[in-house]
């Protein structure tokens, strides 16, 4: 289950604001990236009086020394100033002027000051000039800019210029210059990691070759979000939890942990982790007084993101409808606010609710058009609903976002809708009995085109059906090619086919589908001579000419029913009719596992008896499925389900007893990203036909393959 893309752009794609409003979020930024650290003490040393310096320059230079050495930096440099006032060329004021600027993150300034008097510098300081500056070009680079096409040029430039430096350090002649190696390389990969180039945050991670415990807590956060979006999540929960260990008071590496833990399918740890969370962020927060204004009380922005968390860390648990309460609930208190609008909508999606989920992304694009996660999930929502055109649009205006975890998936789904398909279904019987061939084969193969005009495929279609009967064998054959269009409503096929048996008849299908809304939807379908038509009739040179509807209900994704009717017309004068009603429900659901009911109620008319095929005049069958799905594998673009169902029944067959029949299922279910997915099971049945028990084992083999 992947979610880290989620905690690593929604702490990077902020509200775009210029960069000429940001000074005032200096002093916040540095808080947040740690730089050298000056000794609380021997920062400088007391200037002596001398015939050179007057008492007030002397007493302005203590005064500024004993200000840096306690880390006041604002108010060292103003008195550095005074003395530059009074002596232009005063060597130490000159000198440390710059360091002040440097420490206060003025980086441009106090290069340009330092190259107006290079040589006050040695060959060190000079480093350590670079590498402050190259840390402050990293903290510009976070800024969002209003031209998201130039968001990583600071970020590159520091990488750049830290690279630089590196290469330029000799350790040999130079040993005590190892702490600021280190150092420079600790904001190197802060660096890769802000421009997501993740492979070689690890690179330079393990060049360190320091225990975890001797590197600084901001580097291991920069590591561990490394790892989360190359896929280990294993390691970026150590990483994390030893980060939090040191600086236990950052609210975002708590958040990380969550999704670290989620994507490591650690998800009962992680439902856990969040709900305590979210108890532990207060609702309100305390605005710090300075002693003339008394304190503000202001809604926790934090406390937010953890109530959204806990509601969404519900849906990765399958409890779909406790999310959807409370993340309805969250907006109906935060109606302005368009992460929780983006998760509702994600939900509503997760629950086959696509054209909700719609309303919800252009509510909020209205009012946020820039925001990233609503983009990305409303682009991903058009191809669910076939709107191609509209989807493309926006693909293409995301590709900027290419680094972005789920800017990848957004394309990869777009690639396999535009890609070539092939479907394939095998199945196999063998029965103890012949009413219905003895051992039977059926192969069916259909090859769709790449979308032509966004809504159209071109396919081509083989099907095989061959099996043994007293009479002989019989074997049917169809070679047919049609046209598909889909759009949000609508799927409509037409397809032309050649079919081979005792005689050869060209023949056409006809079928469509009409989605009303999230819900209901309808289908029907023509087809002459029809794939319905028994295998044995076909043996005798007898088809028939099929009509069916169907109505459907989906509540959700743990609840269907639906109603069918098929008629028949055989070349014999025979006519059929058929109704079938289905309903299934979802029981007991967890995390890995569901246990689903669901029942079938099956009856049939015939016009005439004793045809060569089985041919009830009347017939009812009813049967209880009961079964369960288990998610047995799951890693990012792999998943593997197992499922079990027992269908215990009773059939009715007019003129006999109605007596129990029953089917043992076992299947296994992979997809392998969007391109694979692969199905296969086998059964064990027991049926009766004209009041003879047949006892018999079938087995199946589907796969789906997209290809560009």
């Amino acid at each position: 289950m992947e979610t880290s893309t989620l905690y690593l752009t929604r702490h990077s794609e902020s509200i775009v604001i210029t960069r000429y409003f940001t000074l005032i979020l200096f002093a916040f930024l540095l808080l947040n990236f740690p730089m050298a650290k000056a000794s609380a003490s021997g920062f400088c040393k007391s200037e002596k009086a001398t015939r050179y310096l007057t008492d007030k320059v002397t007493t302005l230079l203590d005064s500024a020394c004993s200000e840096a050495n306690n880390k006041h930096w604002l108010t060292a440099l103003s008195h550095y100033q005074q003395v530059l006032l009074i002596i232009p060329d005063n060597q130490t004021a000159l000198r440390n002027q710059v360091v002040m600027l440097s420490k206060l993150g003025a980086t441009r300034i106090s290069l340009w000051l330092a190259q107006q008097n290079p040589q006050l510098f040695s060959s060190r300081q000079w480093l350590l000039l670079k590498s402050s500056h190259a840390v402050s070009v990293i903290r510009w680079g976070k800024i969002p800019l209003h031209d998201e096409s130039h968001r990583f040029t600071e970020t590159e430039t520091a990488i750049k210029q830290l690279e630089k430096l590196l290469t330029q350090l000799d350790l040999k002649k130079q040993p005590d210059n190892k702490w600021l190696k280190k150092r420079i390389r600790f904001d190197l990969i802060v660096a890769l990691r802000d421009r997501w180039k993740m492979s070689q945050v690890l690179q330079n991670y393990k060049g360190l070759k320091l225990a975890d415990k001797h590197v600084p807590a901001y580097v291991l956060a920069a590591v561990a979000d490394a790892y989360l979006y190359l896929h280990q999540p294993e390691q970026a929960v150590q990483l994390y939890r030893i980060a939090l260990q040191q600086a236990p008071e950052k609210f975002n590496w708590k958040i990380a942990l969550f999704y670290a833990l989620v994507e490591a399918e650690q998800l009962e740890q992680a439902i856990a982790y969040i709900d305590k969370l979210n108890k532990q962020e207060p609702s309100q927060r305390k605005t710090r007084s300075d002693g003339k204004h008394p304190l503000r009380i202001k809604p926790n922005p934090h406390k937010t993101e953890t109530e959204i968390l806990s509601a969404i860390a519900k849906a990765y648990a399958n409890d779909y409808s406790l999310a959807q309460n409370k993340l309805e609930n969250l907006l109906k208190q935060a109606p302005a606010n368009q992460d929780i609008r983006n998760e509702l909508a994600t939900v509503y999606a997760w629950r086959g609710w696509f054209r909700q989920a719609e309303q919800l992304y252009q509510a909020g694009l209205a009012v946020e058009p820039k925001h990233l996660q609503l983009r990305l999930g409303h682009a991903q929502n058009l191809i669910a609903i076939n709107r191609y055109q509209q989807a493309e649009k926006s693909i293409i205006k995301l590709s900027k976002f290419s680094f972005d975890r789920q800017a990848q998936r957004l394309l990869d789904s777009w690639h396999s809708v535009n890609a070539y398909e092939f479907r394939q279904q095998t199945f196999a019987q063998n029965s103890s009995g012949s009413t219905k061939g003895s051992l039977s084969i059926t192969s069916d193969s259909v090859l769709f085109s790449h979308p032509l005009a966004y809504h159209y495929r071109l396919f081509a279609h083989y099907r095989h059906s061959q099996s043994n009967f007293p009479e002989g064998n019989s074997t049917a054959q169809r070679e047919g090619m049609g046209l598909e269009y889909q759009d949000t409503n609508w799927l409509l096929s037409t397809e032309l086919h050649q079919n081979q048996f005792i005689s050869n008849q060209t023949g056409v299908k006809l079928n469509g589908r009409y989605q009303f809304d999230d819900h209901w939807s309808i289908a029907a379908e023509f087809d002459t001579p029809s794939e319905q038509t028994p295998l044995r009739a076909l043996g005798s040179n007898i088809f028939a000419r099929s009509l069916s509807a169907e109505i459907n209900y989906r509540a959700n994704e743990n609840r269907q029913l639906s109603i069918s009717s098929h008629y028949l017309d055989f070349t014999d004068g025979n006519k059929r009719q058929e109704i079938l009603l289905s309903g299934k429900q979802n029981w007991l659901l967890s995390s890995y596992w569901k246990l689903f009911l669901g029942s079938e109620l099956f009856y049939s008319h015939n016009k005439s008896v004793n045809a060569i095929y089985f041919n009830p005049l009347q017939d009812v069958s009813a049967t209880i499925k009961l079964g369960t799905h288990i998610l047995s594998y799951r890693d990012y673009n792999t998943t593997f389900y197992q499922h079990i169902s027992l269908n215990p029944g009773m059939y009715w067959q007019q003129n006999y007893t109605a007596t129990m029949t029953g089917t043992l299922k076992y299947e296994h279910q992979w997809q392998f990203g969007k391109y694979l997915e692969l199905n296969y099971g086998i059964a064990g049945f027991t049926q009766v036909y004209d009041g003879g028990r047949e006892n018999g084992i079938s087995g199946f083999l589907n796969f789906n393959v997209r290809f560009l």
